[in-house]
């Protein structure tokens, strides 16, 4: 079954989401870490848009080949792709650097998918290192709690066979 695709097109790069830190007094806003932003003209309903903001969507590069994972939001400054204009799609530069294979190249052709990568929604490939810290943390502990209560039943089966 094919996954429906939220965006697709030629993007390059968005450093500055406010686009207003050039003048004197502006205030840049960068991207967050384990976020992507895409234009508000990609997904025209409001509603969609709605719905699909915060959920984790898939980002694969068609040149390169490579896929990242993080959580989907919309800026209204952005633009689409236009023809043979690239798009703009807001991305940490350690995210742009994985789509783009280590190589620093400008524009990349990319499409949006939701995620079903069971990694990413377990935490442990999660995109936001603070939930993936504490589900690598919550995973480590479980594993070490199974461990000690297999060692704590050894004693009482050789005691009692």
């Amino acid at each position: 079954m094919a996954r429906a695709s939220i965006c697709e097109g030629r993007f390059r790069r968005v450093y500055d989401l406010a686009k207003s830190g050039r003048r004197e007094g502006g205030v840049s806003h960068p991207p967050r870490a384990g976020w992507v932003y895409l234009p508000m003209t990609a997904v025209p309903d409001k509603a969609a848009r709605r719905r699909l903001r915060g959920r984790l969507v898939r980002i694969a590069a068609t040149e390169t080949g490579s896929t990242i994972h993080r959580r989907l939001a919309f800026g209204a400054r952005l633009r689409r792709p236009d023809g043979d204009a690239p798009g703009e799609i807001g991305l940490d530069w350690d995210s742009w650097i994985e789509l783009q294979d280590g190589q620093d190249e400008g524009d990349l052709s990319v499409e949006v998918t939701p995620s079903r990568s069971l990694l990413a929604w377990a935490g442990i490939g999660h995109p936001d290192p603070t939930v993936h810290a504490a589900a690598t943390l919550g995973v480590v502990g479980l594993l070490l709690g199974a461990l000690s209560l297999a060692l704590a039943v050894i004693p009482w089966i050789t005691s009692v066979g």
